[in-house]
């Protein structure tokens, strides 16, 4: 019983994520992008509600899927709505290089109540403090690092802060891993956009979808 329970669960969760994500959310980030003159936005395709619908549910019921396989289905209903929520985040990025901070917040939030969820029900979650010291070491680094020329932005500070509320509940070091991961799939993606001449060397790059690439294959790892 309890497995059908979360298998209805499951399909609840990656449904409204499609609804709200994919229709809703997508509605906002085109009003959203409007008001953004520099850089010009471009790719405004990935922002059209069937490819965002498309997205959240894909991503969403792979978040899912992965925790149920994993015999951790309570972390994969917390984590799809935040998987969604930072992946719409990461399409918007792409487009006009902004993390909309109000996509951040809700994520922020959806964090929070993950952290504390696993923190009260996990025998292997860490403490509270340590919870804590990883969100501020990630954001901590991150802030440094864009105060020096890496290409990270201050959004990516604030999406780093609100990664370390999500997978600080898991390890204390699993925000640095994830921060490291998306910055080598990052570089990675802007070598090769240079080796094709997608891109030039002086070309900004958005760091914010690779980031949640690193982030999402950290957490995938973190509950395996």
């Amino acid at each position: 019983m309890s497995g059908i329970l979360t298998g209805i669960a499951g399909v609840l969760v990656t449904a409204l994520c499609a609804v709200l994500v994919g229709r809703s959310g997508s509605s906002w980030c085109r009003v959203y992008i409007r008001a953004v003159e520099d850089p010009p936005p471009r790719y405004t395709w990935l922002l059209s509600p069937p490819w965002q619908t498309g997205l959240a549910l894909i991503v969403s019921a792979l978040v899912i899927g992965w925790a149920a396989a994993c015999d951790a289905p309570m972390d994969g209903l917390l984590a799809a709505p935040i998987a969604a929520i930072l992946c719409q985040a990461g399409a918007v990025d792409a487009v006009c290089h902004r993390l909309p901070d109000a996509l951040l917040l809700i994520a922020a939030l959806l964090a929070i109540l993950s952290g504390a969820v696993r923190l009260a029900t996990s025998p292997h979650a860490p403490t509270a403090l340590s919870w804590l010291g990883a969100t501020a070491l990630a954001y901590a680094i991150t802030y440094l690092l864009s105060r020096i020329r890496s290409g990270m932005g201050y959004g990516d500070v604030k999406l780093m802060g609100v990664v370390g509320l999500w997978l600080g509940g898991y390890s204390f070091l699993a925000p640095l891993w994830a921060l490291t991961a998306g910055a080598l799939i990052g570089g990675l993606a802007a070598l090769t956009f240079i080796v094709f001449r997608r891109a030039r060397l002086k070309d900004s790059v958005a760091l914010g979808p690779y980031l949640i690439a690193g982030v999402l294959l950290v957490w995938a790892l973190a509950i395996s």
